[in-house]
């Protein structure tokens, strides 16, 4: 696995200081260049919560512990317990269901768009983490150094997907900034709309449009980061009719504001 870890961490000493504290969200952002940015978050989570997600065109490397029960995932219908402390990485516009353990977890995101070699993994996957205080950085070559070797989980959510699903998300990963609907997609594909619908929920969990302004959001965070242009900007530039569209949306996945994600300016 080729990256070149002197490149991020050195431009991660020149913006050290850029980051986001969003107190609702017990987390923190910190932007470390246009195509890379780190979360950490902390969460007291009262009941056991399945949720989806959906990861934008960017990669993501993550560390999490839990003090509580293991993470696991659901796939096909089974739940399959990870761990208490577990590190993996997820290609771009992956499809992850979680089930967060009731508790005390923490969890740090590297997501990044800088490419990587073609000898990555091709689907998520996670392994044990023995020490959960080791930098994201090191978790992350440690990880890459070693993952054709290490005990892997795939973490995918399922893993029979229809061809008419796959032939569906290909064709949103390819238009997802365009402001369509279901009409145009079912059109383009030749297939009626209530058949697209039944198909990639099935697979996916949730309707081709929500699938699709999911991606559009957790893609908004690293646009928030780093812009200094107006959300209206943002917002349109996803795909977004208007800006009230564009916050509802996003407050549907994050319980805050867009605009607690930008920085302040320099």
């Amino acid at each position: 696995m080729e990256i070149d870890q002197s490149r991020l961490t050195e431009r991660q000493k020149k913006v050290y200081g850029r980051i986001v504290e969003i107190p609702e969200l017990e987390g923190q952002y910190c932007l470390l260049s246009h195509e890379v940015y780190t979360i950490h978050r902390k969460r007291n989570i009262t009941k056991e919560t399945k949720h989806i997600d959906i990861f934008g065109p960017g990669w993501v490397f993550f560390k999490a512990l839990s003090k509580g029960t293991c993470f696991a995932v659901i796939r096909d219908g089974e739940r399959i317990n990870l761990g208490t402390q577990i590190m993996g990485y997820a290609p771009g516009n992956s499809v992850i269901e979680w089930a967060l353990p009731i508790g005390y977890i923490e969890y740090e995101l590297l997501v990044c768009e800088i490419p990587i070699d073609k000898n990555a993994p091709n689907n998520p996957i996670c392994s044990n983490l023995t020490s959960f205080n080791m930098n994201i950085f090191d978790c992350f070559e440690t990880f890459f150094m070693n993952w054709q070797e290490l005990n892997t989980m795939q973490i995918q959510r399922t893993t029979e997907p229809t061809k008419l699903a796959l032939d569906i998300q290909e064709w949103i990963h390819k238009n997802w900034q365009k402001n369509f609907k279901l009409q145009d997609l079912a059109k383009e594909l030749g297939i009626c709309p209530s058949l697209i619908s039944r198909y990639f929920k099935k697979t996916f969990g949730m309707s081709p449009l929500k699938y699709t302004n999911q991606m559009r959001i957790v893609s908004s965070v690293r646009d928030l980061l780093k812009s200094q242009r107006p959300i209206s900007q943002i917002s349109f530039d996803l795909g977004f009719g208007d800006t009230r569209q564009f916050n509802e949306h996003f407050r549907k996945i994050y319980p805050v504001k867009p605009f607690a994600f930008k920085l302040p300016k320099r």
